[in-house]
C-alpha cells in the first residue's frame, strides 16, 4: 500500500508546474473533487450510486429556494388537514396551548421594586387595549393567535402600529397582528449596492435584515382588488417575524405539520375506504326468482309497470331497483338465479391505524398519546417519559423563538411609547418572562422533589414558583400579606410557616430570659 502511494505521489517539477498554471490548478481541483467523491462512494453506502438508492429523490437546494418554489402548496395543504383531518385539528390545538396557553407574562427587573410594580400594572392595562382593530382581544389572545399560525402556516408577523395621543389611550401604541401569507416569499431580487431580497426579506450588504416586503391585502382575500399583489416596504425595526428557523440563513418558516402530511392524508384516504368497506358489507342483498315481467301480484302503477323496459328488477311495491339498500330483496325474471351478497372482512385495521399514528407523531414531534388520545396502554412511567422530552421541546420554543421573536417586541415597543409620553424611566425597561406551568402527572410526587431540591439548595424559591407559571414577587408578596393577617387575628394552621418580625423575635427571647431568672 505505501509504495503504491509512493508511485502515485506527484514530482516535484509536476507539482511547481501547477502551482504556476491557473489552467492546471483547475484540472487538479476538478480531480480532487472526483476522487474524493469516489472515495465517499466507497465509505458512505447511503451515496453511493446503486439500485438501493436509484430512486432516492434529494437535492442540495438552499432552504430559502426551495421555500420559494413550495410554501404556498404547503400552506394550502396544511390547512386542509386542519380544518379536515381530525388529528391535524388536534395537532395544532395541541401544540398551540402547550406552548402559549394562557399566555407568557412579562415582569419588569429593575432595581426599585415599587418602579417594577408600576410598571407591570402599565402593561397589565394596556396589554388589554393593545389590538390595532379595536377589539377586546388583548395581547394573550394575539399571542395564541400568532402560534396558532406559526403551526398551522410557518410564520406570523406583528406590525408596529404608533396612535396620537387623541385616540384615547395611556401609552400612544397598538399593535397587529398579520398573518404570514402577507410577506411575498417568492419576491427574490438582488441589487448592485449588495442589497438582497430573499423571500421578502431584505438584507443590506451586510445580511443584516433592514426591511420587509409586506402584500397590501391577502392573496386569498375575496375582496382583493388589482392591487392585492402590491407591495409595501416595511421597516424592520416596525416588524416581528415569528417562524421556526432551523438552519442558518434561512427567512421564513414551513407548516409544522410538513414531515407527516403524506401520511396524514393516506391515512384519511384509508378511512374512508374502510367506512364505504363497512357500509357495503352491512348490506346484506338478496334476489328472489319468480313471477312474470311485470311480477304477479306486486303492487304499483300498471301504467308505469307498462312503460318500463322488459325484465326489470322490481322491488315490493313494483318499482324499479336502481340503487341497493341494505335489507333489500328484489324479484327477478324467470330464467335467473337466487344470489346473496357475503362481503369479506379485512382483519387488523386497530393495528394499522395505531402503526401509522406512531410514525405520524414522530414526525409531528409529539407523543402518540397527545394525538391519538388513546390511554389504553398508558402508566405513570411511560406518559412520564414521554411528557418529559415534549416539555423539553416546548422550553425550547417558547424560550428560544416565541418569546424573544414575538412577545419582546411587543413590550419592547409598549416600554418605548410608555417612556416618550413619560410613564417610564427609561427606554429599555428588561424584563423576565413567565411561562405556564407544564401540568404534572402526579402532583404529589414533583411537590416532594421541589421541597428535596429546595432543601438541598439546588434551586431556589424564586425558580419553583416561577415554573408554576406565577410571578415570584407577586407570590412573596402575597404570602407576606397572608402571614401578617393570620398573624393579626390569632390564626396558624399546619401547613403555616409563620415568619415573625424581629421585633416579635426580640420580644420572645426577653420573655423567655424572665421565665428562666423566675
Amino acid at each position: 500500500m505505501v509504495a503504491l502511494a509512493n508511485m502515485l505521489r506527484p514530482s516535484k517539477r509536476f507539482r511547481a508546474f501547477v502551482r504556476e498554471s491557473p489552467t492546471a490548478q483547475r484540472v487538479a481541483r476538478r480531480v480532487i473533487h472526483g476522487l474524493s467523491d469516489f472515495v465517499a462512494t466507497r465509505h458512505y453506502e447511503a451515496a453511493r450510486a446503486s439500485r438501493r438508492t436509484s430512486g432516492w429523490i434529494s437535492g442540495n437546494q438552499h432552504t430559502n429556494s426551495m421555500i420559494s418554489s413550495s410554501l404556498r402548496q404547503l400552506r394550502m395543504e396544511s390547512s386542509a388537514l386542519e380544518r379536515n383531518n381530525p388529528h391535524g385539528h388536534h395537532y395544532c390545538y395541541t401544540m398551540t396551548n402547550n406552548v402559549v396557553g394562557t399566555g407568557p407574562t412579562p415582569s419588569a427587573i429593575l432595581d426599585d421594586t415599587k418602579t417594577n410594580e408600576a410598571i407591570n400594572k402599565l402593561w397589565r392595562e394596556h396589554a388589554k387595549r393593545i389590538n390595532a382593530d379595536g377589539t377586546r382581544m388583548g395581547a394573550h389572545t394575539m399571542m395564541w393567535q400568532a402560534c396558532f399560525g406559526w403551526v398551522e402556516r410557518g410564520s406570523a408577523l406583528l406590525l408596529r402600529r404608533p396612535m396620537l395621543s387623541s385616540d384615547g389611550l395611556d401609552i400612544p401604541l397598538t399593535v397587529e397582528l398579520l398573518e404570514g401569507d402577507l410577506l411575498d416569499h417568492t419576491m427574490n431580487v438582488r441589487k448592485k449596492d449588495g442589497t438582497r431580497i430573499i423571500n421578502g426579506v431584505e438584507m443590506n450588504a451586510r445580511r443584516r435584515v433592514t426591511a420587509y416586503h409586506l402584500f397590501r391585502d391577502h392573496p386569498g382575500d375575496f375582496l382583493g382588488d388589482t392591487s392585492t399583489y402590491d407591495h409595501t416596504r416595511v421597516q424592520a425595526s416596525d416588524v416581528a417575524h415569528l417562524f421556526l428557523a432551523t438552519r442558518p440563513g434561512q427567512r421564513q418558516g414551513i407548516p409544522w405539520m410538513t414531515a407527516s402530511m403524506m401520511a396524514l392524508h393516506d391515512l384519511d384516504d384509508y378511512r374512508d375506504a374502510e367506512r364505504v368497506r363497512k357500509k357495503v358489507e352491512a348490506a346484506l342483498t338478496a334476489f328472489v326468482q319468480g313471477g312474470d315481467d311485470l311480477g304477479d301480484g306486486l303492487l304499483g302503477d300498471p301504467e308505469k309497470k307498462a312503460a318500463t323496459p322488459p325484465f326489470p328488477v322490481r322491488d315490493n311495491n313494483g318499482e324499479p331497483v336502481e340503487t341497493f339498500e341494505p335489507g333489500l330483496i328484489a324479484h327477478l325474471p324467470p330464467g335467473r338465479t337466487v344470489t346473496i351478497n357475503h362481503p369479506q372482512g379485512v382483519g387488523g385495521y386497530a393495528e394499522y391505524i395505531t402503526t401509522e399514528l406512531t410514525g405520524i407523531a414522530a414526525g409531528l414531534l409529539i407523543p402518540y398519546v397527545l394525538l391519538s388520545g388513546d390511554l389504553s396502554e398508558v402508566n405513570y412511567s411511560s406518559i412520564r417519559a414521554g411528557m418529559l422530552e415534549f416539555h423539553r421541546l416546548v422550553r425550547v420554543l417558547r424560550q428560544l423563538f416565541f418569546i424573544p421573536l414575538f412577545c419582546q417586541p411587543m413590550w419592547d415597543w409598549t416600554m418605548e411609547a410608555a417612556w416618550q409620553v413619560g410613564k417610564v424611566p427609561q427606554r429599555r425597561i428588561p424584563c423576565e418572562w413567565t411561562t405556564q406551568k407544564f401540568e404534572s402527572v402526579d402532583p404529589l410526587k414533583e411537590a416532594k422533589a421541589d421541597m428535596e431540591t429546595l432543601r438541598a439548595g439546588s434551586r431556589s424559591l424564586r425558580e419553583i414558583i416561577a415554573e408554576s407559571g406565577r410571578d415570584p414577587d407577586d407570590v412573596l408578596k402575597e404570602m407576606a400579606e397572608t402571614n401578617a393577617q393570620l398573624r393579626k387575628y390569632g390564626l396558624r394552621f399546619e401547613w403555616q410557616q409563620d415568619v415573625e418580625s424581629p421585633e416579635a423575635e426580640a420580644t420572645d427571647n426577653t420573655e423567655t430570659t424572665k421565665e428562666k431568672q423566675a
